[in-house]
């Protein structure tokens, strides 16, 4: 069994659920437990009604003792919180020790992932985060505040768990809301996905 955390980057809630688990091989032993706008710690900048990762973990403890393997996709989210100031990097560092801990105390047999984006389409991507917080919010970031933040966050991530590169490309980027992927780039995830199971 494998389990799936994230936002909506995983939850896939732009594209009617058909997200990256539903690529992977096997996908009966896929669950996706992802929550749209939800971050690794409490401080989500969006009105998520206090989820976060470590609730979402504890809500699901069965399962995590029964699974192979867990695949966490944040930091879209925290690093907007960052930006805005709603959380400090340590914060964020304490959160996902918290959670990461959690799961080794449950399953210590059980892989943990973190999924990230390559560090090449950073830039882009995060100017058009920037406009979607500048839309939603009405705070101006600049694009190279959120790309560091975000790298520091991965950064942390790859000091307790093994990171994977989803996505190295824009061009998978779902053209009508540019911050999530098409479908394509939801099948070209599970592809670099399938290389770890």
């Amino acid at each position: 069994m494998r389990l799936f955390l994230g936002d909506s980057f995983t939850s896939a809630d732009n594209c009617n659920k058909t997200g990256f688990t539903t690529f992977i091989k096997n996908t009966e032993t896929n669950i996706n437990l992802a929550v749209s706008g939800t971050c690794i710690g409490n401080y989500s900048p969006y009105p998520v009604d206090g989820y976060n990762l470590l609730d979402i973990l504890i809500q699901n403890a069965t399962l995590i003792k029964k699974a192979n393997s867990i695949f966490i996709e944040y930091g879209i989210n925290d690093t907007s919180a960052l930006c805005l100031k709603i959380v400090s990097i340590e914060q964020v560092k304490i959160s996902l020790i918290k959670a990461i801990d959690y799961i080794s105390q449950l399953n210590k047999n059980c892989k943990i992932y973190f999924l990230v984006l390559d560090k090449t389409i950073l830039k882009d991507y995060a100017k058009n985060q920037c406009d979607y917080l500048k839309m939603y919010t009405h705070k101006l970031i600049h694009w190279k505040t959120w790309k560091k933040w975000y790298n520091k966050i991965v950064n942390i991530a790859d000091e307790f768990c093994t990171t994977i590169v989803m996505l190295d490309t824009l061009q998978y980027m779902d053209k009508n809301d540019v911050l999530h992927p098409s479908i394509e780039g939801y099948k070209k995830i599970a592809t670099i996905l399938n290389k770890y199971i």
